[in-house]
């Protein structure tokens, strides 16, 4: 039992005015020694609304528990709730006002808010918790009468293989059981070339006894392969253990996934734990936890975080919206038709070398940072990542990151791209940090400026007065080909066309003969697919259309036909009452 809990027990008290559906939305508690003095704050990150009814702060503070005080709830994007004040009850061995409770009414937003406690020099913190104040948040998630959106198309399968999830959480139906999908495109699962999407690693020497969290904060799905971290451990290295994902918020947490150890410097065994793992994540905040802090590495240059590196892919739109007309706007070289452009820029930053410039650089959250393009870049920018150069309130500030995303998609010299500062970056109450934009290829393209972020309340956003953003028309989404069927089964309801396509390309069903219903679904069932056991997946897909006789029935190719890689996949129409209407034909899938 978590230790406040533990504690309260042990008093015979008992946390009160809960509702019955009332959890634990936070506790970072544990039933380890404690020390005073918390050197960071509880974040607690919520991807919905809740109805928050209780704070708990723990005070052992030597056996002598503390005066009670107050808590507060800090919302990153500003307004502050409380101070509340508190009722103290005992703890263990009836030590007097060691449990902090505040009762609260309050339903919050999606958001990010710090706990702060009126008291952090007894406030109770440990190794296990980093530092971090002992504490509670209690309530209950809020239900939306919005129906969710639709969910994309899902692989079923039968027991004992799970393929790499579509959309987190991955579905995976029992077997037999087909899961529709409406034949409106889903947002995509991140894709593309595999980054580095966090890495506090430097080339100094290095001690055991990692100190902080790592963070990473994203405001962009992530799709991770791999978690990395480093145990030099007095040239000894670690026996390796595990390494979990944690949402900010307390859920969900992803792992533990067990690690393999690799050699370091000198052929020094299980030096780098590695964790393979195939998570698609919403945007959010997480923590990066080490099931053995005590070896692993950190130096004064990461700010006594442990060393650690996420790889995977970012996800989030490319660029921006096209102009009316499918013209570009904006500067020289990115559809704007060769204007010069508006002198209303002028750069705060520029590093030597770099891909572009920025104004301006400082402002509150939600201010719009400008970026210039000083030379001409192979891809479009995809989003920035913000590294902290100097943030203050929070220990070991270099264990933060956040991904924003940005709108524009030009290439040329002059071009203008737009990023609205996060609220994230008050995450520390202030501070400056540095902005290294990347591609859609998610390619790093080097640091670029600095921008310092004012978290007073009430300091209005500024920015927006720059060029707009450059932006070029996308492509026209794909049509269906002409009609070209080079298989048919004989005597098939239906025939299929084209025979080799790419995700998202259109697949064509035309009908050959009359039917009663009008087809409703299609199960896509591998014939020859990189996948073992591969007759154990399929990916059913909803398609719409009332016709029964000579017409044609359109939809896109599912990107989860690519679960195997390339491969061959047969196609099976259902009608509107369920009923099988046979093989009508094979497609080839091209997955690179």
């Amino acid at each position: 039992m978590a230790l406040v809990a533990r504690m309260l027990a042990l008093a015979g008290m008992t946390l009160v005015s809960l509702s019955a559906h009332a959890a634990d939305l936070f506790n970072n508690t544990n039933t380890g020694g404690v020390l005073n003095g918390a050197t960071g704050r509880p974040m607690f990150m919520t991807p919905v609304t809740v109805h928050v009814t209780q704070l708990v702060t723990y005070h052992w503070n030597n056996g002598m528990g503390a005066r009670p005080g107050t808590i507060s709830l800090h919302s990153m994007s500003g307004p502050t709730y409380g101070p509340f004040p508190v009722q103290a009850t005992s703890g263990q061995g009836n030590a007097p006002n060691v449990n902090w409770i505040a009762d609260v009414n309050l339903t919050l937003p999606i958001g990010t808010y710090e706990l702060i406690d009126s008291d952090p020099g007894t406030w109770s913190q440990n190794a296990m918790t980093r530092g971090i104040g002992f504490a509670i948040i209690r309530g209950e998630q809020v239900s939306s009468t919005t129906p969710p959106p639709p969910p994309p198309p899902v692989v079923s399968t039968t027991p004992g293989r799970l393929p790499p999830p579509a959309a987190p959480p991955p579905v995976v139906p029992p077997p037999g059981r087909t899961v529709p999908v409406p034949p409106a495109p889903p947002v995509p699962t991140p894709t593309g070339p595999v980054t580095e999407l966090f890495n506090n690693t430097n080339t100094g020497a290095v001690q055991n006894g990692a100190k902080g969290e790592v963070l990473l904060i994203s405001y962009t799905p992530l799709h991770i392969t791999q978690l990395q971290t480093y145990h030099w451990n007095n040239a000894k290295g670690a026996a390796p253990g595990t390494l979990t994902l944690k949402n900010a918020s307390g859920f969900p947490t992803y792992g533990p996934f067990p690690a393999r150890g690799t050699p370091g410097t000198n052929n020094v065994p299980n030096v780098n734990w590695l964790a393979d793992v195939n998570l698609t994540l919403p945007a959010g905040t997480y923590q990066l936890i080490d099931s053995d802090p005590a070896t692993w590495s950190q130096n004064s240059q990461s700010h006594n975080i442990g060393f650690a590196i996420i790889r995977g892919t970012r996800g989030g739109p490319a660029g921006g919206t096209p102009a009316p007309g499918g013209g570009g706007t904006g500067g020289a070289g990115g559809g704007g038709g060769g204007k010069t452009p508006p002198v209303n820029f002028t750069p705060c930053m520029s590093n030597a070398g770099s891909i572009a410039s920025m104004e301006p650089c400082a402002g509150a959250p939600g201010t719009k940072i400008t970026l210039r393009l000083n030379r001409a870049i192979a891809k479009p920018l995809k989003g920035i990542t913000f590294k902290p150069y100097q943030v203050t309130g929070i220990p070991g500030a270099t264990g933060a990151q956040v991904l924003a995303p940005v709108s524009g998609n030009a290439t040329a010299p002059g071009s203008f791209y737009e990023v609205d500062v996060p609220k994230q970056l008050c995450i520390g109450n202030g501070g400056s940090w540095d902005l290294f934009p990347f591609d859609t290829a998610n390619t790093p393209q080097g640091d670029i400026g600095r921008f310092t972020v004012d978290c007073r309340a009430g300091v209005a956003p500024g920015g927006g007065g720059a060029p707009k953003p450059t932006t070029t028309p996308p492509p026209p989404p794909p049509g269906p080909a002409a009609f070209a069927p080079c298989f048919v089964n004989s005597g098939s309801v239906a025939a299929v066309s084209p025979c080799t396509v790419h995700p998202g390309d259109i697949i064509t069903i035309r009908l050959s003969r009359n039917l009663t219903q009008p087809i409703t679904k299609v199960t896509f069932k591998p014939y020859q697919v990189g996948l073992p056991s591969a007759t154990a997946a399929q990916v059913i897909v909803t398609v719409s259309g009332q016709a029964t006789s000579g017409s044609n029935y359109n939809f896109a190719t599912p990107a989860q036909l690519c679960v195997g890689g390339t491969g061959s996949w047969d196609v099976w129409p259902y009608d509107a009452k369920g009923t099988g209407l046979g093989d009508i034909g094979r497609v080839n899938v091209i997955c690179r």
